[in-house]
């Protein structure tokens, strides 16, 4: 089982990646995380490993996770906007075997030393450990929560089901992958071969701006960042190749629900959690306009129980 597998053995020459910097095919992809996986062997990486990535999520930072797991290691994306405290504490709590500090540096080494050129695809079974997440701390604490490739390729395909995504999508790298949310995106990207677009932290004039020219398609946000974006929208009419803004991490309010279907965004709200790998229930856009503020029922191979 391999997030990546697939994707070269169908469409090779798809869209991966695009960023400031151009365009990444999936074999250019395979190809940088490649490097990373022989690389990080060489240095002793044994599968199981956890290996801490430090960084912003660029193109790079994308290889070294695929990277990682090709060559059996186990993901743990470090938060950039953590404070000294909360970083010393995180790196407590998932004790990393590695650290990849500088994922640019990484790939950009590639030619510079010899690496393994065949190295297969590791056989995951469904249960073993991908990643390695913080949980938000809501109700105590922020623990460690392992999440398996099983439930990140289920938690993608029924995504799929629910919201009608395909193959060609284009989804705004819009949340960082120390949140189950943005490990999600960046494997169901790779599951269903979609095109990552990145563009830096969030920027409400830079998302905006993507929207207009129809350079996504897709996006995921907590409620603050639609607020912004209604905030400086303005009253100019919503693409139709805007197709779907997948809201979740808080509860949505009701009027800044019914104000942005009111502009005529497409919105589906979820409810989800890090241990259940981000959505557990999902509306989708239709659904919203019919019944503002539903999650709608939950996805496939999810079961939900009403308790005190």
């Amino acid at each position: 089982m391999s997030f990546l597998r697939d994707a070269l053995s169908s469409d090779p020459h798809a869209p991966a990646v695009e960023d400031a910097d151009g365009v990444w095919s999936y074999e250019d992809l395979g190809r940088e995380a490649q490097g990373v996986a022989g690389r990080l062997i060489s240095a002793g990486l044994e599968v199981g490993d956890v290996v801490a990535l430090d960084g912003p999520l660029d193109r790079h930072f994308l290889a070294c996770i695929h990277g990682v797991w090709k060559a059996g290691g186990v993901i743990a994306p470090l938060n950039e906007r953590w404070t000294a405290r909360e970083r010393d504490r995180g790196l407590e709590e998932i004790a990393p075997r590695w650290t990849l500090h500088d994922p640019k540096a990484e790939t950009s080494r590639q030619n510079s030393h010899p690496i393994p050129s065949d190295l297969p695809f590791p056989e995951y079974g469904e249960g073993e450990t991908a990643a390695h997440i913080l949980t938000s701390g809501t109700t105590g604490r922020p623990k460690i929560v392992g999440i398996s490739h099983g439930n990140l390729r289920a938690s993608a395909m029924a995504s799929k089901d629910r919201l009608g995504l395909a193959a060609g999508d284009r989804w705004l790298g819009s949340l960082s992958p120390a949140h189950v949310g943005g490990v999600a995106l960046i494997t169901r990207a790779a599951l269903l071969r979609s095109t990552l677009v990145l563009r830096g932290p969030f920027e409400v004039d830079t998302f905006i701006g993507l929207i207009r020219e129809g350079g996504i398609g897709f996006a995921s946000l907590v409620p603050t960042m639609l607020f912004r974006t209604l905030e400086a929208w303005g009253d100019s009419v919503v693409p139709k190749s805007l197709k779907c803004l997948l809201i979740g991490g808080a509860p949505a309010p009701t009027g800044l629900v019914q104000d942005a279907t009111e502009k005529g965004f497409p919105l589906a709200l979820s409810y989800g959690l890090t241990e259940a790998a981000s959505q557990v229930a999902t509306a989708p856009p239709a659904l919203v306009r019919e019944k503002p503020g539903t999650v709608g029922l939950p996805l496939s191979g999810v079961e939900v129980r009403v308790a005190d």
